[in-house]
């Protein structure tokens, strides 16, 4: 965890990760999250969700990057969206988003933030998704 960022439950499940200061919420829009989903498509899941991301789709751009390691079950996505804000202005955003397959499940870490900001943030990001360590659930006794 970079420096003075902290964990919180997220109410869709999961964890969010909040920065150091209330700032780089509001202004930068940074949104950090990790939860646990359900892989479909078993072992060409990852395959295919790059190959979706490879295309632009909606206010999605094509994916900046693509990096699939298939014998570590690890996706890494770099790309851009956009949305209208409250005063109907349109802001590109750009995501971080790492999957990393475990069994049947993934766990997905994905780091987020307005693009004209991203570079601010482009370190905490890499500690944050790239950095991330699947260990298996605890044994239940």
């Amino acid at each position: 965890m970079p420096d003075g960022w902290k964990v919180r439950a997220a109410t869709e499940g999961g964890v969010r990760v909040l920065p150091p200061k209330m700032e780089d919420r509001e202004r930068s829009g940074v949104a950090v999250r990790v939860w646990r989903e359900r892989l479909r498509g078993g072992g060409t899941a990852l395959e295919r969700l790059a190959n979706r991301y490879r295309k632009a789709q909606g206010v999605r751009e094509a994916a900046i990057s693509t990096r699939l390691d298939r014998k570590a079950g690890r996706l890494v996505l770099e790309y851009r969206e956009g949305a209208y804000v409250q005063n109907g202005l349109w802001i590109l955003r750009q995501h971080l988003k790492v999957i990393q397959q475990d069994g049947k499940q993934a766990v997905v870490a994905e780091c987020v933030a307005n693009a004209s900001e991203y570079h601010r943030y482009r370190r905490a990001f890499a500690d944050l998704c790239l950095g991330m360590v699947v260990r298996p659930p605890a044994a239940k006794s």
